[in-house]
């Protein structure tokens, strides 16, 4: 609106400016006629002040459309602002989400670390366990061996000492037969006369009992 205006203001100017012209033209042809230049140089100082108020108003126009176009352009930023200030705003949101992911995504990492740290801890602590059972088992199977050998060995001393203690009533069994064996009882050989010791066998000895 202010252009056509503009447009119109300047329009009119060079017609005022072009009567002027005419009309100076017609003046100075009529050098005679005094009323009728005089009657001219009004008409040409109401047509000069037309012509300054155009130009007065062309330049009013000037300003308003100046004005306008920086209200236009003021609009124009503000709608701007507020794209960029909603932006902005879209951007705090996802930077907040980009946050809360990454303490989310630390959290699960931390957790799994836990996870692992925990595993390895009850994975050691297994093995431990595992060795001490093995430990006791193998500690238990030597007690068990040791204590079948002392079985043994302690079965086989008794039965020395058993063998020892039937091999020493044997004996004094046979030292109390040969002490309660008469020595003037007639034996098999030729009898002897009165008063004459009998003869010693081998088998009336001890030695020769152990033998026979």
């Amino acid at each position: 609106m202010p252009e056509l205006y503009n447009v119109q203001t300047v329009s009119g100017c060079i017609t005022v400016k072009s009567n002027i012209e005419r009309l100076e033209c017609r003046a100075t042809s009529r050098t005679g006629e005094k009323d009728s230049k005089e009657e001219l140089n009004l008409t040409i100082k109401t047509l000069r002040k037309s012509v300054d108020n155009l130009t007065d108003e062309n330049q009013k126009l000037k300003v308003t459309a100046i004005a306008m176009n920086t209200s236009a352009n003021t609009n124009s930023l503000k709608g701007t602002n507020k794209v960029l200030e909603t932006q902005n705003s879209t951007l705090q949101v996802d930077i907040q989400h980009l946050a809360k992911s990454e303490r989310l995504a630390q959290k699960i990492s931390d957790n799994a670390t836990a996870s692992i740290l925990n595993g390895v801890e009850a994975r050691a602590t297994l093995l431990k366990k595992c060795d001490s059972e093995a430990q006791l088992l193998e500690a238990q199977t030597n007690i068990e061996r040791l204590q079948e050998e002392c079985s043994k060995m302690l079965s086989k001393h008794q039965t020395e000492v058993q063998d020892k203690q039937e091999g020493s009533s044997s004996l004094l069994d046979l030292k109390d037969a040969e002490l309660k064996i008469p020595r003037n009882s007639p034996g098999p050989g030729p009898a002897l006369a009165a008063g004459q010791p009998l003869p010693v066998r081998t088998s009336d000895t001890l030695i020769g009992l152990a033998l026979e």
